[in-house]
């Protein structure tokens, strides 16, 4: 098929094209034939469910009808969950939620990636923790109109307010948040490594210190069961920005400016409804 025009192939018959680029996005890659094909699924289908991450798996044609080796005594590796790890760490969160006077809390989207945005919501309500705010990536995992939420972090690019309690807190929780460019307001956040305790998919961050092998989902489930324990919090209430009601520009000319774009938007979103922000 070499310098053939072939679908799935470059126009050019080179079928390891799509392979080669696919590299760079999945977490694990294999092209099966009789010989391995019982090892190399089940090797990239545990990366999948570690990773959560797309997998490639390749089986060419001239393979399809080969005979299928299972080696002699072969069980399939099971990676257990870690559920004595995931309490210890639980309880240690906990006992420094129940120890700080301004705790807050940035939930992640990791947390709907990984399976346990249910157990992260729950975590919230039962805890009674009143300061949550969510960062660019992550809006969507709680719902803004609940009393604990105080607004978008996003560093000090926006919502200057936010940001001065988000980072005068003597507790920041992150679960399954990640620190990116666009979530930190291109890197413009401060927080005190100190103060922060990170969860995240396979691993517990506390200041400089990790605790590793402890999956997200198990974390979230333990911290649910746990958080009724907290303190009562009084919270502060929305600290972000309230967007004026529409109001046309001073001697309009009918250009499109800033205010009178996101206030006329701000209008029509309904409860329910799917938005993709760019």
């Amino acid at each position: 098929m070499k310098n053939r025009l072939v679908h799935h192939t470059l126009d050019n018959g080179q079928f390891m094209a799509f392979y080669d680029a696919g590299a760079h996005i999945v977490c694990a890659q294999t092209i099966l034939d009789g010989q391995n094909c019982v090892q190399e699924v089940e090797r990239v289908l545990a990366a999948l469910y570690k990773e959560w991450r797309p997998i490639c798996i390749g089986i060419p044609s001239d393979a399809a009808h080969n005979e299928v080796v299972v080696v002699e005594g072969h069980k399939p590796s099971r990676s257990q969950p870690n559920k004595v790890q995931a309490e210890y760490v639980a309880k240690r969160i906990i006992a420094q939620l129940e120890q700080s006077k301004t705790p807050c809390v940035l939930p992640g989207i990791l947390t709907a990636r990984f399976g346990c945005q249910e157990a992260m919501q729950q975590f919230l309500k039962r805890s009674g923790l009143p300061y949550y705010a969510t960062m660019y990536m992550d809006k969507g995992v709680v719902d803004e109109q609940d009393a604990g939420f105080i607004g978008m972090y996003s560093g000090h690019l926006v919502q200057e307010a936010v940001a001065h309690f988000v980072e005068q807190a003597d507790l920041v929780l992150t679960l399954g948040a990640e620190m990116t460019d666009f979530n930190t307001g291109t890197f413009t956040q401060t927080l005190n490594p100190e103060r922060v305790i990170s969860v995240m998919p396979h691993e517990v961050r506390f200041g400089d210190g990790a605790v590793y092998a402890v999956a997200l989902v198990e974390v979230m489930e333990a911290l649910a069961a746990l958080a009724g324990t907290l303190p009562a919090y009084t919270g502060p209430g929305y600290l972000g920005t309230e967007l004026a009601p529409q109001q046309a520009d001073e001697g309009d000319d009918g250009a499109i400016r800033t205010h009178t774009l996101y206030s006329a938007v701000k209008d029509h979103p309904s409860p329910g409804g799917g938005y993709c922000g760019e």
